[in-house]
């Protein structure tokens, strides 16, 4: 009745979850733009899974477990959701069924998992389908300790190491807890703590023997912190460790913990995204350190007379050592999310704490559970408001925004979901706050040159220009926003501005084609063609086949009178891509200032066959046909030409001298 009570109330708290969608906080990379995830499962899936560091972490059965939503649901957000959902369900009876286990006592630790389940803080790890890592490593993790449980009870007084059959399920399950999220190294000290109590195993044997049998778990611990550090240095997770020092990420470490307990009693203000400031008051970081060691040291001297004080306050302070910014990984401060099975150590002193009231003190218990029933009713309340924020990336990012306006990363991931929903304009002003509190913002001036082209592509040019002049402000040596600004500026006619523009991205990038090309055509748009050929004649030495340089190359040769030259860069791009009408026109224009009449009207058909509604096309090869003696079949071409453009008046003039009109 208790586990059916625990999971009907986790699953009415959170069942909401399964209507929401993906998020773009790390949800793309891990699913929904992960190809080896889209695959599903596959044999190439998962070697890929065991061989992959991807997303700065070796996490294969995580990577499994999303190959195998997509298998069974396809992508498929609500059925992503579920499974977090359903994960946790899982996690909360075996937080309950353990911890009877553990202790024998049923209603304390139906308190612990109810707690659990309810709490706030746990939020984070259940909704945000990224964070499957936690639940699934919970999960095996929980496994781990019953199977240690059944173990440890039956080798509590032996000064001999007789592995088990539960012995080596527990080695089995906490090596899965590892690979579906490596923070659960710190598992073999936890069962320390269990061997301490409740099992008390210290009392009834050496201590050899107890930490002796935890070193297959120490060496697979040690392996998986190995591979950890490789896999966030090679993902460039850890190259935030170069900013903040020793004496910094130290100090981080008391306020986190003080935080941590703080949100534990009073969870406001929670989000997504809690990074990392760089320095706190000395003041703030005195009385915090000061809390934790003085903490610390009255759940020592409990040891004894209230050992679940001192196993509760090291559970907590011990499962929190891989994320507590020792060694910081990126710019997050802390997250909710780490005290997903931290927390429990709390809610065992809170809870166990309790049933001492009651049975020294004599305090009758229907008052205290009365209090408890209100504690749990107000962490259900509060996760259900919580919940929420986590329906699509502008509930997230605008709730990261309202607790700290100073976000820069929820600003960048806000301005990409309105960017991704058609509302660019927005997008533009959340680019620019996040850029105005972190000019260094790579993605986010990345993201502000997209924009800016989208712009440019959709005939917005002043906006455009904006994107990329922003862009520019926080770095002048961006190439990209310097070669989207030269475009826009030069569809706008502002000529000079442009040839400035492209002059400093080909200084930035000197081995980019593109550039010189288009520098080649502002240059010809303001008349200097020697200067513009010179430029033609880069791009195509860094890109021999780049049919478009050839074109304009060819253009500007016959602004020069060099038609042979003319004739072979177009022959020469025809070549590249022969089914490109302007080219084909080109070179029949080409051919016709030659006088090779019969040249170019094939190529004015060449170019008609390609694109049948060009009035300059028929008009080109009504001339030619003209001059080769077929006046009929030129007639029919000029009307054409006149057909597709009514004002056409050189067509006119022609079709009057090889058709006139008869006298009235």
């Amino acid at each position: 009745m208790i586990c059916l009570f625990l999971a009907a109330a986790t699953i009415a708290v959170y069942w909401p979850a399964v209507t929401f969608n993906f998020v773009n906080y790390d949800d793309p990379d891990l699913v929904t733009s992960n190809p080896h995830v889209l695959g599903g499962l596959s044999w190439g899936g998962v070697l890929w899974a065991f061989q992959s560091s991807f997303a700065d972490n070796w996490q294969p059965l995580t990577w499994l477990s999303y190959m195998l939503d997509v298998e069974v649901f396809g992508v498929n957000a609500g059925a992503s959701h579920f499974v977090n959902l359903f994960l946790h369900t899982v996690n909360v009876l075996l937080l309950f069924l353990v911890l009877r286990q553990l202790s024998g006592a049923g209603w304390l630790s139906a308190f612990v998992a109810a707690l659990f389940a309810l709490h706030p803080l746990h939020v984070e790890s259940v909704a945000w389908i990224s964070e499957r890592k936690d639940v699934l490593s919970s999960f095996f993790g929980l496994l781990a300790l019953w199977s240690y449980s059944l173990y440890a009870t039956n080798s509590r007084s032996t000064q001999i190491f007789r592995p088990s059959l539960s012995y080596w399920a527990a080695l089995f399950f906490f090596a899965l807890a590892l690979m579906a999220k490596p923070m659960l190294v710190t598992l073999p000290f936890l069962m320390l703590l269990l061997d301490f109590w409740p099992f008390r195993r210290f009392e009834a044997s050496a201590a050899f023997p107890i930490v002796r049998e935890k070193i297959p778990f120490l060496t697979l611990s040690a392996i998986s912190c190995c591979i950890t550090v490789a896999a966030q240095n090679q993902g460039g997770a850890m190259q935030s460790l170069s900013f903040f020092p020793w004496s910094v990420r130290l100090e981080a470490v008391f306020v986190a913990f003080v935080t941590y307990l703080g949100k534990t009693f009073w969870p406001t203000n929670l989000c997504c995204l809690c990074l990392h400031s760089g320095h706190w008051p000395r003041g703030m970081v005195l009385v915090a350190s000061l809390m934790i060691t003085g903490l610390s040291l009255l759940a020592f001297s409990f040891r004894r007379r209230l050992p679940f004080v001192f196993v509760g306050w090291f559970w907590f302070l011990g499962m929190l050592v891989p994320v507590i910014g020792l060694v910081q990984v990126g710019w997050q401060f802390m997250a909710d999310r780490y005290t997903y099975l931290p927390l429990v150590g709390v809610f065992l002193i809170l809870v166990w704490g309790a049933g001492e009231v009651v049975r020294h003190w004599r305090v009758a218990a229907v008052p205290l559970c009365l209090l408890g029933v209100a504690g749990l009713t107000a962490c259900a309340l509060v996760t259900k408001v919580q919940l929420p924020y986590w329906h699509n990336s502008e509930t997230l990012f605008r709730r990261a925004i309202a607790v700290n306006a100073s976000n820069d990363i929820a600003y960048n991931n806000l301005g990409y979901y309105l960017f991704q929903n058609g509302r660019p304009v927005e997008a533009m002003q959340d680019y620019r706050r996040a850029l105005a509190i972190n000019p260094a913002f790579k993605k986010c001036r990345d993201n502000l040159d997209n924009l800016g082209r989208l712009f440019s592509q959709n005939g917005e040019y002043s906006l455009a220009v904006e994107c990329f002049e922003t862009a520019l402000l926080s770095n002048t040596n961006f190439f990209d926003a310097h070669f989207g600004l030269a475009n826009t500026l030069l569809k706008c006619g502002r000529t000079d501005e442009a040839i400035e523009h492209f002059q400093r991205a080909a200084q930035l990038k000197p081995d980019v084609a593109g550039t010189y090309n288009n520098l080649g055509l502002a240059l010809a748009m303001k008349g200097q063609s020697a200067a513009a050929v010179a430029n033609f004649h880069k791009a195509l030495q860094l890109n021999p086949d780049f049919a478009e340089a050839l074109c304009n190359l060819g253009a500007e040769l016959l602004v020069q009178k060099q038609y042979d030259e003319a004739v072979f860069a177009f022959e020469a791009a025809l070549r590249v891509e022969p089914n490109r009408p302007e080219t084909c026109a080109s070179l029949a224009r080409a051919f016709s200032l030659l006088g090779r009449w019969d040249d170019a009207a094939r190529q004015y058909r060449e170019a008609l066959s390609l694109s049948p509604e060009s009035p300059d096309a028929h008009f080109g090869l009504g001339t030619a046909l003209a001059r080769i003696g077929k006046p009929a079949e030129a007639a029919v071409e000029f009307r054409e030409a006149l057909r597709l453009k009514s004002d056409f008046r050189e067509a006119k003039q022609a079709l009057n001298e090889v058709a006139p009109s008869p006298p009235r």
